[in-house]
């Protein structure tokens, strides 16, 4: 058996064979009181496919326990009551699993704040109470009206309230991040990173300033999926697969060419042994961006956005950017005018295709 850990993931050596299980606790400790497992110990493959399998599972577990809280009761048609019931709803189970739980972070904000209030008395001044109490933190102020927004939208189509109070609020968003890396400091981080015995960070670095890829989607890439040439990203938040043609790239070639571990995935925790959460693995890269003297701010997201500038600024197309970001094309434009700030490298490209162009026409 390959020595690589997965939480509750057991081998068990049965009838000349050993055979891999997932297998949950009984239990678990939620909100102060002991909730019996909904989950039951499961089988998994015997091909490297147990792995994602075992992720998977792993994952819906956390998501019950984040939703399995032991939830106060509130009286019908109450603000907490239309919440519960829009989680019982498929326009919320059809959200991506990383807006669920940023709804269900900022869900108990709102239920303290007007929880006890009916839906037809929250009006639009409770509204704007909710936004300016956390408006010094302009972004989670923005989200919890975005947030709120839906739900409420929820309450007027099933016909229980007239007017949606979230509704045309008039409220700026928080300006979009601009952070660009340079190369030169990608490289830093990544030696930083060894360094401190992280190489699956080094990885990871490249592979954000190259491919652009989300961390949820780094973090699970199974070695299979690179073939020597291309490496083939599933994208969980929209499930575009995407092609990366990995030898026109020499730099992440070479690390990919290079993995020293047997672990069936391309990034795993050195530390623990285990595959990265989206959370730990964002927290190691900021991490060693500020240990190498780089800035404590510096996000994973920042890789992606970085991806994308380099690809517009080399002159590629929308299509083409979409080709390895992965991107829908109907929402690039509108996508890319938060990842892509403009640049003088951008309008040295534009100046010289118009020169290119004057020269034709004379």
């Amino acid at each position: 058996m390959v020595a690589f850990k997965v939480k509750y993931v057991v081998e068990k050596y049965q009838r000349g064979h050993w055979y891999r299980y997932w297998q949950p606790k009984p239990s678990y400790l939620v909100g102060g009181d002991w909730l019996e497992c909904p989950f039951h110990t499961v089988r998994l493959p015997s091909d490297d496919t147990w792995v994602m399998k075992a992720i998977q599972l792993n994952e819906a577990l956390d998501k019950w326990r984040e939703n399995a809280e032991v939830k106060k009761c509130y009286d019908y048609k109450t603000v907490g009551w239309l919440i519960a019931e829009f989680k019982k709803d498929q326009r919320f189970n059809d959200l991506a699993d990383t807006t669920q739980k940023l709804y269900g972070y900022h869900f108990p904000l709102i239920e303290d704040f007007i929880g006890d209030v009916p839906i037809d008395k929250v009006s639009r001044q409770q509204a704007r109470d909710i936004y300016n109490k956390f408006s010094s933190t302009k972004r989670k102020a923005s989200q919890i009206v975005q947030i709120a927004r839906p739900v409420f939208n929820f309450a007027c189509d099933m016909e229980w309230i007239k007017q949606n109070p979230f509704e045309a609020m008039r409220i700026k968003k928080a300006k979009p991040r601009r952070m660009i890396i340079p190369a030169a400091d990608i490289e830093v981080a990544k030696t930083k990173a060894i360094e401190l015995g992280l190489k699956s960070v080094a990885y990871a670095i490249q592979l954000g300033f190259d491919a652009g890829q989300r961390p949820g989607d780094i973090r699970v890439l199974p070695r299979t999926k690179y073939d020597g040439k291309w490496l083939r990203v599933e994208q969980s938040k929209t499930g575009a697969i995407v092609d990366i043609p990995v030898y026109k790239m020499p730099v992440l070639k070479s690390m990919l060419d290079k993995l020293d571990h047997d672990s069936l995935l391309i990034l795993h925790e050195e530390r623990t042994g285990q595959p990265y959460s989206k959370d730990m693995l964002c927290r190691r890269v900021r991490e060693v961006f500020a240990a190498a003297g780089l800035g404590s701010d510096v996000q994973f997201r920042d890789l992606r956005r970085t991806a994308v500038v380099r690809l517009a600024e080399a002159g590629c197309e929308i299509p083409e950017i979409c080709a390895i970001t992965g991107h829908n094309l109907t929402e690039a434009t509108e996508i890319l005018e938060v990842y892509l700030p403009r640049t003088r490298k951008m309008a040295e490209n534009a100046a010289d295709k118009v020169q290119k162009l004057k020269k034709k026409d004379s």
